[in-house]
């Protein structure tokens, strides 16, 4: 099998599961200190695994024998390609590990610190491998200040691309009720389309821009319907396991074929290699979370951030690029070899050994601990089981038809509450002085959250409402679970104003603070009839004035940019009066002029691109008269004093 074939149906899939199933309030949480570790931790340890990797390879008597034999160039092994194959063995795989932390009972944000990291380290490590290996194929063109256009462009692209995707995706699913199988569909061809589009017509990651999609898919999800929501899930979960498996199992095949050929010598300088991995995995966290404690940022405890740097398994993506490597004909053989041997090797060490001895030292952590409120509900939950069952038993015995019943042998299959034996008992004045009020809180925030949850399944709130309110009580539950929602939910109101019915401007009410005031004064002169006037004159003359023009003249370039940057000007005073950056949820005229600005951008760089071909931009430009869909503002206007007209009667 081709291997860029093999990652391009494999990796999208894996990439958007992980993505999409990252908690969004815990990853925002967290998120400087991921893309600390994705950006600039990943370079370092790319940079150290390349520099550890060159110098141990020089002083390898057989690989040097075999780059002589093989016809070699003289320069084939230089620090670009050490450096391309450190940044493969950096990327970080920890699906086993994060499985288990939630099955430890570990802190949910610890294991979306993990995931989330190693989402956007595959990210970064396939846009540096795009870059180093055309060095190490000897195409040596471009200069250090294209490769870091090239970065940019690809990283930054990527995730923009992602982003914009994922938003028509979002919106395409809430056109759809309750059909399983049309929103399967979407989701799954929306994860091939935006890799395929990303990488081969935009020449941008495909990685980040899956990543990106599965981030805003998986903060949307109530876009989803509630019937379809729990099979969409089990789906994904399905394709994820079986693409990995099958990538392991493919790299296996592969793998199997060499090792016959390599000696001893191969497998200690493996196990060296496996050992400075861990340790430089273990120097970037350190460096990194001293840094951001020395900050005063928030990024968990010293004890994380071992079960982080044990938690650094390589996987999908170093098997992935290594078989590409591997099969990449313009690099000479002895170097195709020792790529995938040793990215097949950190591969089995770090699952072997880290993925197994993770619940040990969870253990020795003390991260697995359940804290003392907890234990003493769990405790009561188990001993309300244990008197439930005596009675149920005494119900049963007084049958007669049960008389012959052998009780003990009977009692040997009951469910064995013993729980409470087996773990230290926790005083009931501690548990009451220190943490009982703040569990009972927790409880209660949970319950609230499956409450929403449930309500809308039932059709009683829209999948806005239960975002936003599912979104704010995470956040309450963090912060040490204060009962203050509606503190929060008041934020969402956009205004305490009404229309007066006499002038026929919206009035901020008296408990609106300085800033409402003045976004609502803002607003009304957005909407009066000076500006209204003037905003239409400039659609009429935009769509007509550019027919009577030469394009080439500087009177049409000036018409058409002023006009598209008083467009944009205008749209977006308006989204800031209105704190609203879902507008098209909330205004269906905003919604339309988004579209328009959007289209004046698109239409502006269309004829640039296009440059001479006059029939083309003749057929763009007829495409303006679409600006006329701002005429549509009359009716907002008619709507408004319509209302006013009811309120006064």
């Amino acid at each position: 099998m081709d291997p860029h074939l093999m990652l391009h149906i494999f990796l999208p899939p894996l990439i958007f599961e992980s993505a999409a199933s990252l908690e969004w309030n815990l990853f925002t949480r967290a998120k400087w200190y991921i893309l600390s570790l994705a950006g600039p931790g990943l370079l370092l340890a790319s940079s150290l695994t390349g520099a550890v990797l060159f110098s141990l390879l020089n002083h390898s008597e057989r690989f040097n024998s075999d780059l002589l034999t093989s016809e070699c160039p003289s320069d084939a092994w230089s620090f670009q390609t050490a450096l391309m194959l450190g940044v493969i063995m950096s990327a970080t795989d920890p699906v086993a590990v994060v499985a288990l932390l939630k099955d430890l009972g570990c802190k949910a944000s610890l294991s979306t610190t993990i995931e989330g990291e190693s989402l956007l380290n595959d990210g970064t490590a396939l846009v540096m491998y795009t870059i180093l290996v055309k060095l190490v194929e000897g195409d040596r063109s471009d200069g250090v200040g294209d490769y870091l256009l090239t970065f940019v462009k690809m990283s930054f692209g990527g995730a923009l691309f992602g982003t914009t995707f994922a938003v028509l995706v979002v919106q395409w699913l809430r056109m759809i009720f309750n059909d399983a199988l049309a929103e399967i569909t979407i989701t799954l061809s929306a994860a091939y389309l935006c890799f395929f589009i990303a990488e081969y017509f935009l020449h941008v990651s495909g990685v980040l821009a899956v990543v990106c999609l599965g981030l805003y898919f998986g903060h949307h999800r109530t876009s989803v319907s509630p019937e379809v929501a729990h099979f969409l899930e089990d789906f994904w979960q399905c394709l994820g396991f079986f693409g990995n498996t099958l990538i392991f199992v493919v790299a296996g095949t592969v793998i199997g074929y060499k090792l016959p050929s390599f000696p001893a010598s191969e497998f200690a300088q493996m196990f060296v290699m496996y050992l400075a991995c861990s340790l430089i995995r273990a120097i970037v966290i350190g460096l990194i979370y001293i840094t951001f404690k020395a900050c005063g940022a928030e990024v968990g405890e010293f004890k994380d951030q071992i079960v982080a740097t044990w938690a650094g398994l390589r996987g999908a993506v170093g098997l992935s690029l290594a078989m590409m490597v591997f099969g990449n004909t313009r690099i000479c053989e002895p170097i195709r070899d020792v790529v995938m041997f040793h990215t097949a090797g950190i591969v089995v060490l770090t699952v072997c050994i880290n993925s197994t001895t993770m619940p040990h030292l969870v253990s020795l952590l003390g991260l697995d601990t359940v804290a003392p409120s907890k234990q003493l509900i769990y405790d009561q939950a188990m001993n309300t089981l244990r008197v439930d069952s005596k009675k149920q038993e005494a119900n049963i015995r007084s049958d007669h038809h049960f008389d012959s019943a052998l009780w003990e042998v009977a009692r040997t299959y009951y469910f064995r509450v013993d729980t409470a034996d087996k773990k230290p008992k926790v005083p009931q004045e501690e548990v009451s002085n220190s943490l009982a009020e703040k569990e009972v809180r927790r409880r209660v925030l949970m319950i609230t959250k499956r409450s929403y949850w449930r309500q809308f399944q039932d059709g009683l709130l829209s999948d806005r409402s239960v975002k936003y309110l599912t979104h704010h009580t995470d956040i309450a539950i963090d912060n040490d679970c204060p009962l203050d929602e509606w503190e929060t939910y008041a934020q969402l109101i956009r205004f305490g104003s009404t229309l007066d019915k006499d002038t026929k401007k919206l009035v901020a009410s008296q408990g609106s603070s300085a800033s409402e005031k003045r976004r609502v004064n803002l607003l009304n002169i957005l909407d009066s009839i000076p500006v209204l006037v003037t905003i239409l004159f400039l659609v009429f003359a935009s769509c007509i004035l550019p027919f009577t023009l030469d394009p080439s003249s500087v009177a049409f370039l000036i018409i058409e940019n002023s006009t598209t940057a008083i467009f944009a000007t205008e749209l977006c005073i308006r989204l800031y009066c209105l704190q609203d950056w879902h507008p098209w949820a909330v205004d269906p005229y905003i919604a339309i002029d988004i579209v328009a600005v959007l289209l004046d951008i698109l239409l502006l760089s269309a004829e640039d691109f296009l440059g001479d071909f006059s029939e083309y931009s003749k057929a763009i430009r007829s495409i303006r008269f679409l600006r006329l869909f701002r005429l549509l503002r009359l009716a907002r206007l008619a709507s408004r004093l319509n209302k006013a007209k009811i309120a006064g009667a």
